[in-house]
């Protein structure tokens, strides 16, 4: 149930999710718009970028963001009145702010640690059933007080499914973060509509953006600048030889699911949709029919956008190579 769904009601114990990811940023683009109730007419409407907001219209920006501000803690207000007797907070920890402890700064998680809400850590099986077993002596009026026991939730999952199958590994997991790395830097470094390209970074300062070791953010910038200087892809990177390009450019599919594509280039006659992957699998590997469904839909969304030009796409290794899966 969303929060506002749950104005008007009231439940013994709540269970608040994703509270470190709640926190209020300030839009790359937008529009603004400054309209009275009174008045037939806005006062003002525009829309904005990053690189063409002027300083006429940064009071707006302030604005809109103090009045995000008041509703996102109007927000969090209404969560918490719905419970009567428990309450809890759960988030993910943020893998850009582990210098922070993994608290995504002004989030509804970091605040609540702030105020030194008691923070809830796993306990062994003996602790857990001496703290949360329930008293044999029924509860009656008189008593002056009481220890209520706290609400101890276990999942095993589903019946019959193992999650053992589902668990990630190690070096699995290191190498969805060094992916998520590789599309962060080469995100910044490559130019797009209404962004000019930042220069490579220093491991130094990538290591401290990305809150990562040096040593890892050296291996990202290696991979990234591969990419970047590639000859067989200098041209989907070089404004003077495309019309136009997009970075992480949000499309809808035919079936109503939002997609999100790395980088999008047209030119005169065709668009070019790239997917970075830190490496180009096997035919034989599963991953290789999952890459070529997606790089599917995604041409699928591009063609409703651009139904006169030639669409294809290309999948881009960590080594700066390029496949086209769809051939």
């Amino acid at each position: 149930m969303t929060i506002h769904g749950a104005k008007g009601l009231e439940a013994p114990f709540v269970i608040i999710l994703d509270c470190n990811h709640t926190a209020i940023t300030n839009p790359g683009r937008g529009v603004l718009l400054d309209w009275d109730p009174d008045h037939e007419a806005p006062n003002h409407l525009s829309m904005f970028t990053k690189l063409s907001l002027s300083k006429a219209r940064e009071e707006l920006v302030e604005q809109e963001k103090q009045i995000a501000l008041h509703e996102n803690w109007n927000l969090l207000y209404v969560a918490l009145t719905r419970a009567k007797q428990g309450l809890w907070l759960s988030g993910v920890e943020s893998t850009r702010h582990r210098q922070q402890g993994g608290l995504v700064p002004d989030s509804w998680y970091e605040r609540s640690c702030e105020g030194q809400v008691p923070v809830f850590t796993e306990l062994d099986e003996a602790s857990n059933a001496q703290t949360h077993s329930i008293a044999s002596e029924p509860f009656t009026a008189s008593e002056t007080s009481f220890d209520f026991p706290d609400l101890v939730l276990t999942w095993h999952g589903t019946p019959g499914t193992s999650l053992e199958t589902h668990a990630l590994g190690i070096d699995e997991q290191r190498r969805m973060q060094e992916g998520e790395w590789f599309h962060q830097i080469l995100e910044r470094i490559t130019p797009s509509q209404y962004r000019m390209a930042e220069a490579i970074p220093d491991p130094q300062s990538l290591a401290s953006r990305l809150g990562i070791d040096e040593v890892s953010a050296e291996r990202t910038i290696k991979r990234a600048h591969l990419v970047f200087t590639s000859p067989e892809l200098t041209s989907l990177f070089n404004p003077e030889s495309y019309r136009n390009a997009w970075n992480e450019l949000d499309v809808v599919s035919e079936d109503g699911r939002c997609l999100r594509i790395d980088r999008l280039v047209e030119f005169d006659h065709e668009l070019v949709v790239l997917d970075y992957k830190l490496s180009i699998p096997e035919q034989a590997d599963p991953l290789y029919t999952q890459y070529q469904q997606q790089l599917g839909r995604y041409c699928q969304a591009v063609r409703k956008l651009f139904p006169n030009k030639l669409v294809r796409s290309l999948l881009i290794d960590s080594r700066g190579h390029g496949a086209n899966l769809l051939n």
